[in-house]
């Protein structure tokens, strides 16, 4: 029996199918329907998933924000606050030994664990209610804590006594209270507020307040305390996260787990797992999204929801429409193929149908596309206004460097100022005063040569000074905001803030009093350092006379004040920083000389606090902003704020605007240097982005975009785009029924196609109606377009994707060759400079010669481009970016090697990382040994969790070449496959040959002794060599 070849089991083949009309209508129906149904339902399966992965994405980032607050609202002064301010509320103004008093405190006991809050009512004259236990002890706290506040308020005549805590008083509530000095330093003039104690068991938080208009036997005051060690973290999460959506929300602790009810039967053992092996804090697990927080405690929030629903409405009426057009198209073609019934069209309805049938296909497909731009167009238009607002905000934050440039101008006209006047002291200290009244620096301090001060400030910064002529309603905002941040401010500052009372009146504290000494005895020492070392400059022998103090002085500070003392030998006329543990002051020191610029005579010094400069600075800011000079793009034109949590930092537009924003000052103490933050303001819905300043040292900069605002651009480009799809709809039809009028017999078809090859569109193909003479030459028009075409586009490859054969790293060279045995390489390559004087280059190999190989190796030439700089001395760290890359295109079919290597010419070192390409070969030039770098790996794309390692080899007089599989896979005249070893002989000669291309010499050498060209696969040849 005869073997059947090819081309009779083709025409057999035919045969059958041209007289069986059933399988010439099963074909038709095959490749006209089914085929084109397979790439529409793949169409809707990505477009599927890319919704599912959108709406997913939406309900992580929900509830990471939400975990976020709720872990706010969590901590121990945030989570009691209201409870105990409601309390209070509760009782305010009842009279003492009503039953309701009994009842309202019973009924608030009740909902905590027993014995974990102690709860003691006060009246008007301090007088403690019967019903509490250690009565003596508790009264006597109760008027410590509220005894400067009340007497401030009373106005009493000696305001300027400081009041003071007898040890007989100390140690009587020491019976009751562990550490009391420690606590009521804490708690003082405090009211109304939550405190933190210290104490990890017993009298862990406090809460008091008083009011002074009621009158003794009616509730006016209360006190509280909390035990920590009777309620734990994990009844208050339970009552602040579960209770108010326990469907989706719980938390594990050490003590207790509540889980989520959307978590069905997934245990916390699980989730704790999953949190500490999962890259990111969101991942789904059984249809369910999950994601988890930790706070600063160590307890975990977790909430739970279930992963977006497939849209089973549309897909619904997809289906259906596509069932009636199947049921529709079969008819048809079974009318037409089984019962020999056809439908007379003319010629010019054939063309319309045909032409529609063209047009109606990139129409869809244009459609889809459409739907999908305008899918992510919204969450497009978001990112797009956080980038505008981050960079105007980081432009404001650069702004406040060179405000403090121009402040440095400043001073030193300042000091050509006063050095007109060195003959005049009394003009001197006038001037000073000048500057010191207009708040333009915290302190100033004037010293002779003669070691006299003549001028000599207080230590009062300008935030409490600016404040003193302000109405008592505006004092008292103010202080209400220092309170809220838990400001340190002395009595004597509050008397002189309150009473307005000149500070040269009011008597000084001890305490007060001995460190301005020590202060104005620092500054004497440092003006005298810095004359002195002026006077040496100047060539001045004289020596500044000093005290013996003072030289004991200049012993002890030059070792414990370092930047401000040695600012007098290096920073004179500069900013010199001195960083506090919550402070940063700028220090300024300048010399003014005597007559004719000769020794000096005099030195100032200004301390500014970095807050005065940068509530000068915003003030300027935000009045041009309300001028609408701040913001000159119509898109970034969102409401800004400058928010601190700093103790005297003002806020900006208004003084207590960060307690509008304390969910975000909380997030930025452990967030990125921007985020973005989504919560109400002014009954919106808004976009908060934030950023950490790097120069406006005590602020957080915040941009608002309304949501209002998104969907407004958004629905403006939503109405752009159909606008121009119904234009472009209506001109495909009129153009549908011109053309048909043109395209009616084969010669316009040949006119057409010569036109369309004219002007270079060599995808065009001329329609075969027949198989006389058009038919032919219409054929071969077609064949000689697609060989333009594939000249075309394989040069267009080569220029947009590969580089030049040559590239020099410093002293090195590498030398490239390449033959691609089809039109599409599936071989790359590449190498670029890094600014760390080293040199990266990657070999990579995609199976598959087709297009979707080209696509490949542009996204790993634009990755390799991209991840490059970032790691510059790991490669191995580029290659697992990679290969999270190209997890998808491996389960298509695509596999993928590469090897990434690091050129060091300055060590003469290559940093070699490799994803299952072939085995590097190294020759020494001296002694002409070869031999393969062992590199084990694995191809990119398989194994998401694939690591990969790291080689250091020295390439010093060595000769390194790197090749593709096809070098070695090649087929010699014989038949037979090279192989390693032939290939590596191969080099070897080529080598030793001392070719000026080594590259290019190996690959002539294939070519010699290759059985037939062009290859079953495409060659790379790469070498690396010192030309020095």
């Amino acid at each position: 029996m005869s073997k059947l070849s090819p081309i009779s089991a083709f025409k057999a083949i035919k045969k059958l199918v041209s007289e069986n009309k059933f399988l010439r209508w099963g074909f038709v129906f095959l490749f006209a329907w089914l085929i084109p149904s397979i790439v529409f339902w793949s169409g809707i399966y990505m477009f599927i998933n890319e919704y599912q992965s959108r709406e997913n994405g939406l309900i992580q980032d929900q509830a990471a924000n939400d975990l976020i607050s709720y872990s706010y609202d969590a901590t121990p002064t945030r989570y009691w606050h209201p409870k105990f301010d409601n309390l209070y509320k509760q009782f305010k103004g009842l009279r003492f030994g009503t039953e309701a008093l009994e009842t309202i405190v019973a009924d608030f006991k009740k909902n905590w664990p027993k014995d974990s809050l102690d709860i003691y009512l006060f009246d008007g004259s301090f007088e403690i209610s019967e019903n509490n236990k250690n009565t003596p002890e508790h009264k006597l706290f109760f008027e410590l804590i509220n005894k400067t506040r009340n007497d401030l308020a009373e106005n009493q005549k000696d305001s300027t006594q400081k009041q003071q805590l007898q040890d007989e008083e100390i140690k009587k509530i020491g019976k009751v209270f562990p550490a009391p000095e420690l606590i009521l330093n804490r708690v003082q003039n405090k009211p109304n507020t939550v405190i933190e104690l210290g104490n990890p068991d017993k009298y862990s938080f406090c809460y008091f307040n008083y009011d002074k208009t009621i009158k003794s036997k009616f509730v006016a005051g209360i006190l509280i305390f909390v035990h920590s060690e009777k309620i734990t973290q994990s009844f208050i999460l339970k009552d602040t996260l579960t209770k108010k959506n326990p469907q989706n929300y719980g938390f594990i602790t050490d003590s207790l787990s509540v889980l989520p009810k959307e978590a069905d039967n997934i245990t916390a053992e699980v989730l704790s797992d999953y949190f500490q092996q999962y890259p990111t804090n969101s991942f789904r697990l059984k249809n369910k999204i999950f994601t988890l927080h930790k706070t600063d405690s160590g307890a975990i929030l977790i909430s739970a929801f279930n992963a977006a629903p497939l849209p089973y409405p549309s897909l619904s009426l997809i289906a259906f429409f596509y069932l009636v057009a199947t049921v529709l198209f079969s008819k048809i073609t079974y009318s037409a193929f089984i019962k020999n019934i056809f439908y007379r069209y003319n010629m010019k309805q054939r063309l319309i149908a045909l032409f529609s049938l063209c047009y109606g296909l990139p129409l869809l497909a244009a459609i889809f596309l459409a739907v999908q731009y305008l899918y992510k167009l919204e969450h497009r238009i978001l990112l797009e206004e956080q980038m505008k607002s981050y960079r105007k905000l980081s432009e404001t934050d650069k702004g406040f460097d060179r405000f403090l440039t121009s402040k440095l101008v400043e001073f030193k006209k300042l000091t050509n100022r006063l050095k007109k006047h060195t003959a005049n002291p009394k003009k001197l200290i006038q001037i000073a005063d000048s500057v010191y009244k207009n708040y333009l620096c915290d302190s100033f301090h004037l010293i002779s040569s003669q070691t006299e001060i003549l001028y000599n400030t207080e230590l009062t910064g300008a935030e409490i000074r600016r404040h003193m002529s302000l109405s008592s309603e505006e004092k008292e905002k103010i202080y209400e905001t220092w309170t809220a941040r838990n400001a340190t401010i002395s009595e004597r500052h509050r008397q002189a803030l309150f009473e307005n009372i000149e500070f040269k009146n009011i008597a000084q504290e001890d305490s007060v009093t001995s460190e301005n000494n020590n202060f104005r005895i620092l500054l004497s020492s440092t003006a005298l350092s810095a004359m002195d070392f002026y006077n040496n400059s100047k060539g001045i022998s004289t020596p500044i006379k000093r005290s013996p103090s003072t030289l004991i002085v200049d012993s002890i500070i030059e070792s414990t004040t370092q930047s401000l003392f040695q600012s007098a030998h290096t920073n004179i006329s500069k900013f010199t920083t001195i960083q506090g543990i919550d402070e940063i002051i700028l220090g300024y020191i300048d010399i003014l000389p005597g007559p004719l610029n000769k020794e000096a005579w005099y030195c100032y010094v200004m301390l500014i606090d970095l807050i005065l400069f940068e509530r000068e600075y915003l003030t300027d800011i935000f009045a041009k902003t309300q001028k609408n000079i701040f913001y000159d793009d119509e898109y970034c034109n969102n409401k800004i704020a400058a928010i601190s949590g700093h103790q005297f930092a003002p806020n900006f537009p208004r003084i207590d605007e960060f307690k509008k924003f304390e969910a975000i000052i909380k997030r930025s103490k452990g967030d990125s240097k921007t985020f973005t933050h989504k919560m109400l303001i002014d009954g919106k819905d808004s976009y908060v982005s934030v950023l950490r300043c790097s120069f406006l040292k005590h602020y957080l900069l915040i941009s608002i975009t309304p949501e209002d605002k998104i969907r407004a651009i958004f629905y403006k480009d939503l109405t752009t785009t159909i606008i121009f799809f119904s234009v472009f709809v209506l001109a495909g039809i009129i153009l549908s029924i011109m053309m048909t009028k043109l395209i009616i017999i084969p010669i316009n078809d040949l006119v057409t196609g010569i036109k369309a090859f004219a002007s270079q569109n060599y995808e065009y193909r001329i329609p075969v109606r027949s198989l006389n003479e058009f038919g032919i030459l219409a054929k071969e028009c077609n064949k000689a377009a697609e060989t333009i075409e594939k000249h075309n586009i394989t040069n267009r490859i080569r220029t947009l994707l590969f580089p030049e054969q040559e590239f020099r790293c410093g002293s090195y060279i590498i030398l490239t060759a390449n033959s691609c045995s089809k039109i599409v390489a599936s071989d790359f390559y590449d190498y670029i400079q890094l600014k760390q004087g080293t040199y990266a280059f990657i070999a990579a190999k995609v199976t598959g010669n087709d297009m979707s190989a080209t696509y490949l190796i542009s996204m790993i030439k634009t990755a390799f481009t991209l991840l490059c700089p970032t790691f510059p001395f790991s490669p191995e760290q580029i290659l697992e970016k990679l290969n999270q890359i190209f997890i998808p295109y491996y389960e298509k079919g695509h596999l993928i090697t590469a090897l990434i290597g690091i050129i060091d010419p300055t060590n003469d070192a290559v940093l070699f990382s490799n994803a299952g390409y072939p085995y590097p070969i190294c020759i020494d030039n001296k002694t002409k040994n070869k031999k393969f770098i062992s590199l084990p790996s694995t191809p990119l794309g398989i194994n998401k969790n694939t690591k990969y390692s790291k080689h250091k080899i020295n390439i010093e007089k060595q000769t390194i070449v790197l090749y593709s599989e096809g070098a070695t896979g090649l087929t010699d005249k014989n038949g037979k496959k090279i192989g390693h070893e032939a290939f590596l002989q191969v080099v070897e000669n080529r080598h030793n040959s001392e070719s000026k291309n080594l590259a290019k010499d190996i690959l002539e050498n294939l070519n010699e002794i290759a059985m037939k060209m062009p290859w079953q696969e495409d060659i790379t040849i790469l070498t690396i060599q010192n030309r020095i």
